[in-house]
């Protein structure tokens, strides 16, 4: 037991401290993980970053479409001048008095569809970033008792765009 004592306290007084190269490679393999770390958190920011601008383009995308086919659905008569463009008489429904039958257009030109109601020349945006020419599509070209709906959109950031693609019977349509 002495003999072992003897060995273990000959290597403790031999061990003074931490060599230079220890100290290098300690230093070196923290740098390492300290880099990886900062690494990782600037990918996932970026990465998060994407996707919201991703999920903003969809949702504002969805919304969109849904008013143009909430109103394609409660349309009387629907005309399709060009596939960047879309004519009804549909019912609307004012804060102050019930629906009544009114001319709606969509007009999707310059990368935006915009909802112009009655006479109007300008109307709000529906959707923006719209990346493609041939947004509505009538089944049968005249007199349409279908109309399907098309939407490419852009998204910020990103070089792939999202396609939204929805469809509508015209139910109400007067013959």
């Amino acid at each position: 037991m002495s003999f072992l004592r003897s060995i273990l306290r000959r290597i403790a007084a031999e061990e003074s401290g931490v060599s230079l190269t220890e100290l290098l490679v300690s230093i070196s393999v923290g740098v390492l993980v300290v880099f990886g770390a900062f690494q990782f958190n600037d990918t996932a920011g970026r990465s998060q970053a994407a996707t919201s601008a991703r999920a903003e383009a969809l949702q504002q995308a969805q919304t969109g479409l849904e008013r143009m086919t909430r109103d394609l659905r409660q349309a009387a008569t629907v005309t399709v001048p060009t596939s960047e463009s879309i004519e009804m008489s549909t019912y609307v429904k004012s804060p102050t008095a019930a629906a009544s039958l009114q001319t709606v257009r969509y007009v999707c030109a310059s990368g935006t569809c915009t909802r112009l109601a009655g006479a109007a020349t300008t109307g709000p945006a529906v959707v923006t970033s719209v990346r493609n020419a041939d947004v509505f599509d009538p089944e049968p070209a005249l007199d349409p008792r279908y109309v399907g709906i098309k939407l490419r959109v852009g998204v910020t950031g990103a070089t792939q765009t999202l396609m939204l693609r929805d469809g509508v019977e015209i139910r109400n349509r007067i013959r």
